[in-house]
C-alpha cells in the first residue's frame, strides 16, 4: 500500500532551500573542449606502442581537432562582428 500525500510547510517549519543547478552549454566551449580532447587522444595514440587502437584513428582525431579549430576561428570572427551574437541566438 502506498501513501500519496503532499506535506505542505507550515509557518515556522524549517524548510531547506532547494539547490538549483544550471548547465550552460555554449557552442564555443563545446568546440574548444572537442578540439583539446581530440588532440590529446590523437597525441596519446601516436605515442602509444603496441596499443589496441587502430593507428588510423589518430589521423581522424587529428582531423576532428583541425576542423574544430577552424570552427572556433569562425566563431571568433562572428564574435568580432557582433560580440552579443551568441546571447541573441540563445534568446531566439
Amino acid at each position: 500500500m502506498t501513501s500519496n500525500f503532499i506535506l505542505t510547510p507550515q509557518p515556522g517549519d524549517d524548510v531547506p532551500d532547494q539547490k538549483k543547478y544550471g548547465v550552460d552549454l555554449s557552442l564555443q566551449g563545446f568546440v574548444g573542449n572537442m578540439s583539446d580532447r581530440a588532440t590529446s587522444i590523437a597525441d596519446s595514440i601516436a605515442n602509444q606502442q603496441g596499443g589496441d587502437l587502430h593507428p588510423e584513428i589518430a589521423d581522424h582525431l587529428k582531423k576532428v581537432a583541425d576542423l574544430s579549430q577552424q570552427l572556433q576561428a569562425e566563431l571568433d570572427l562572428i564574435k568580432q562582428i557582433d560580440p552579443d551574437t551568441f546571447a541573441k541566438l540563445k534568446q531566439a
